[in-house]
């Protein structure tokens, strides 16, 4: 079976989850709505919901394979670099 999305009720085998992180806590109600989100969030809360779910779903046997840390610097320009926009 190849990776992808077959169904939307079929069973969760894997999935690949990314936990609430400083990109979270640097929205503001200024930059929300561009950034696509529909509110600031409370990003402490975020994380426990977060670790919850993740916990719920290897309880019912999904493989959840958190995102790499090391993938983070992807949203942001290294130390000393500006970004073209």
């Amino acid at each position: 079976m190849s990776l992808g999305a077959y169904s939307e009720v079929g069973r969760l085998r894997k999935v690949i989850v990314h936990r609430p992180g400083l990109e979270h806590a640097r929205l503001t109600p200024s930059n929300a709505e561009e950034l696509l989100f529909d509110d600031v969030l409370w990003v402490s809360r975020a994380k426990a919901e977060h670790d919850m779910f993740t916990e719920a779903m290897r309880e019912r046997g999904v493989e959840v394979a958190r995102q790499p840390e090391t993938t983070s610097h992807m949203n942001h320009p290294p130390r000393g670099e500006q970004s073209v926009a």
